[in-house]
């Protein structure tokens, strides 16, 4: 179903001049305008397939490297690295799944903080009319797009805090409310 932006893509990289753009002129120009810009609709809405999420990440490789499907050329810098931040070292270029996960996850946040738009009203009809959006299960014959919204919710979820205010709704052992990396142990007094 979601093939063709693979086909889009591939096919306005292949168009962009790969041999005569200086490496900055692929990186801004081409791979941040095209390669991301024309995937995002449809990775706001859907979960893009694993297959069809490392067939664009080749294909902007392939486009990065100055490559093509018959003659390969060495990738000189893993694209995990590339994929990273300037300021760490790489060229602040996306990861297709995590950018896609992201984009779900805005839409699970609007669902969450906007419990009035139409959207939010739809889904909560739909799929836990009864309950809270972050503690509901995918459902009865979920939608594709809402075992999207789901995954975006892992996300969300993982990032959310709880504040204390009058601590009555608060449970210290199962709500996320201290900034940790890593959770630790609960510590008795001695």
């Amino acid at each position: 179903m979601l093939n063709f932006i693979h086909d889009k893509v591939q096919s306005r990289l292949r168009g962009g001049g790969a041999t005569t753009q200086s490496s900055v002129g692929k990186a801004v120009i081409i791979l941040k305008s095209v390669g991301i810009a024309l995937p995002v609709f449809a990775m706001s809405c859907f979960k893009l397939p694993k297959d069809l999420c490392e067939k664009l990440t080749s294909v902007m490789i392939e486009f990065w490297w100055g490559g093509s499907a018959e003659k390969r050329k060495i990738s000189w810098v893993a694209w995990k690295n590339l994929c990273k931040p300037k300021e760490l070292g790489g060229m602040g270029f996306r990861d297709i799944a995590w950018f896609n996960q992201a984009l779900l996850c805005k839409q699970a946040w609007r669902i969450w903080s906007q419990p009035h738009s139409l959207l939010a009203r739809v889904m909560k009809g739909r799929y836990f009319p009864n309950g809270f959006f972050l503690e509901c299960g995918i459902g009865t014959r979920p939608s594709y797009a809402w075992r999207s919204i789901m995954y975006g919710r892992e996300l969300l979820v993982q990032g959310l805090m709880k504040r204390i205010g009058d601590g009555r709704s608060t449970h210290v052992w199962y709500d996320n409310w201290i900034l940790l990396d890593v959770p630790r142990p609960p510590q008795g007094r001695a």
